[in-house]
């Protein structure tokens, strides 16, 4: 199921729609009905990807950009 945002995931599990692998700050969302279980891989890895405007010319964009650059393999 597609969820355009992670704030309504917990009330979506709260509702018994599914469940979730969730970034470790959202588990600090407490609610009723919901159970959080830690994940005891600290190796573990998610693979993330940055989108821009192609025409994008905001100075501060384009230098996060340069940073970002910086991070790849």
């Amino acid at each position: 199921m597609y969820v355009p945002s992670l704030m309504s995931i917990p009330g979506l599990i709260a509702a018994g729609i599914g469940i979730s692998i969730l970034p470790e700050t959202l588990t600090q969302l407490s609610m009723p009905g919901i159970r959080t279980l830690e994940l005891s891989q600290p190796d573990m890895q998610s693979e993330l990807s940055l989108i821009t405007r192609v025409d994008e010319r905001s100075r501060a964009v384009m230098h996060f950009l340069g940073e970002a650059e910086k991070w790849l393999n």
